[in-house]
């Protein structure tokens, strides 16, 4: 069965135009990982006369991993790591199974939930 993680970004200052570079960067960076799939969510239809077909949602990623809860304390390192790479404040927001996640700079108090974070959804996996 697969793990569906809804990841959600944010940078401060940043605009629609930075936010897409900035989610562009972090999906490529997601396939390179041992994921099934990673797409933009959808929030609606695009206006008439516009060019697209469906509105996505600028900085929120679903991300679909293989296998149990395990898989995602490999997965997700790449997402867990992204907040304190830049130079600005970013955050990522994670939703798995209705257990949420917000990350922003890493520390060790940060870590500590990270690691409880993906022991609990390999436990909803296993029920």
């Amino acid at each position: 069965m697969d793990t569906q993680v809804l990841v959600t970004i944010g940078e401060e200052g940043a605009g629609l135009q930075r936010l897409e570079e900035v989610e562009l960067a972090l999906r490529r960076e997601l396939l390179t990982c041992d994921v099934a799939e990673v797409r933009q969510v959808q929030v609606g239809e695009a206006p008439e006369g516009s060019r697209a077909i469906e509105l996505a949602a600028v900085g929120t990623m679903l991300v679909a991993l293989e296998g149990s809860g395990q898989a995602i304390g490999g997965s997700m390192a790449a997402v867990k790591s992204w907040p304190g790479r830049a130079h600005v404040s970013r955050t990522v927001h994670l939703t798995v199974a209705g257990r949420a996640l917000r990350l922003s700079a890493s520390t060790d108090a940060q870590q500590q939930l990270v690691e409880e974070f993906v022991r609990a959804m390999g436990r909803t996996q296993a029920s």
